[in-house]
């Protein structure tokens, strides 16, 4: 009705994550350019947590660490994975649903890699998140 609504909307961030403030900030400063207005919100680890796998939260900050098998994201981009798994952002794509399933049964390391690189395109594609960094982990195990 030709009404001006503000547009207000909040971030969470996990406690003793040492960039997400200083990201929000970056953040919340551009946006007000443009008239928006962001808010942060941070929460202790485990309601952090808690408010992701119930989908509480209008956007969230943080890191994911999926091990050196690309199946591993399995739980994070699979439609079905939405209710009990890591897909806290609702992502839906058929083709990278069956990419996984393809993934999962193919042998051949070579053929499996473009199966994988498939997936990583599509995400690009889609641009379901907005990834704004990538740090090498290092994990060590001792068998």
């Amino acid at each position: 009705d030709g009404k001006k609504i503000k547009f207000i909307f909040e971030i969470m961030i996990p406690q003793g994550s040492a960039t997400g403030p200083q990201i929000a900030a970056i953040f919340q400063k551009s946006l007000k350019k443009i008239g928006i207005e962001l808010k942060t919100r941070t929460f202790e680890w485990a309601t952090f947590i808690e408010k992701m796998l119930k989908h509480e939260y209008m956007a969230q900050m943080s890191a994911w660490v999926t091990g050196t098998d690309p199946d591993g994201g399995w739980n994070i981009w699979r439609t079905e994975q939405y209710k009990d798994g890591r897909n806290t952002g609702g992502y839906s794509n058929a083709r990278v649903d069956d990419l996984f399933l393809q993934g999962r049964y193919e042998f051949d390391k070579s053929k499996r890699a473009k199966i994988y690189q498939e997936i990583q395109q599509e995400l690009y594609d889609d641009q379901p998140y907005l990834w704004l960094k990538n740090r090498v982990n290092l994990s060590v195990i001792k068998i």
